[in-house]
């Protein structure tokens, strides 16, 4: 790519900046420094993932972005993959936008999860409408769909949760059980995700060559 090309698409990015949604409350936002919490707004506003490559890649080349790791850049652009056996997937009521934005936090820095709550609920959607699901994997599913659900309602995931819970009597299950491979949630919740990154780095594109 072209320097001029390159100047162009930053300075670009730059004057839409002040047109970015000032959003606080997307997950991994208030971590980054001023450009990666650009970038992550338009990614919550369904800018292409292969063209956010791009510019972010002549965002590199420029000095204006610290190059993430590109195995997490090549899983952000990647397909969100699904379990769709039923057809139940497509009434889930979560967008590939809010999943490839929480990737791209992740791949940013601002995130923790390899595989975000989003993610996995919106991969297990279908699931919960085939079968009962086992204890572990009903404990995953709580825990991404709360998360999924306070981006659809003006409420923390925590607090969708503890609602859940008076009508059922279960225990909450929080990031650090989720986090731990010792504990039974989080044991699921890593076998998941490998399984996940597998099969999206499998279908995920080429990197720029300033990405590589």
């Amino acid at each position: 790519m072209d320097m001029d090309l390159k100047k162009a698409k930053v300075e670009m990015f730059r004057a839409m900046g002040d047109h970015m949604p000032q959003a606080p409350t997307i997950p991994g936002y208030a971590e980054l420094p001023d450009q990666a919490r650009q970038l992550l707004a338009m990614a919550h506003l369904g800018f292409d993932p292969c063209l956010m490559l791009e510019l972010m890649g002549a965002m590199v080349a420029t000095g204006g972005l610290t190059k993430p790791p590109g195995e997490a850049l090549r899983f952000y652009a990647g397909p969100v993959i699904v379990h769709d056996q039923g057809g139940w997937a497509k009434d889930c009521p979560i967008s590939s936008t809010r999943v490839h934005a929480e990737r791209l936090a992740f791949a940013l820095g601002g995130s923790r999860w390899a595989v975000g709550p989003i993610e996995i609920a919106k991969v297990m959607y279908a699931a919960t409408f085939e079968a009962p699901l086992q204890q572990d994997a009903a404990d995953l599913y709580l825990w991404g769909s709360s998360a999924m659900c306070s981006e659809l309602f003006d409420h923390t995931a925590e607090f969708i949760q503890i609602n859940h819970l008076q009508m059922t009597g279960a225990a909450l299950i929080t990031d650090e059980m989720v986090a731990d491979r010792h504990t039974r949630v989080g044991r699921a919740y890593a076998q998941l995700t490998a399984e996940i990154r597998r099969k999206v780095l499998a279908k995920a594109p080429k990197l720029p060559k300033e990405l590589r």
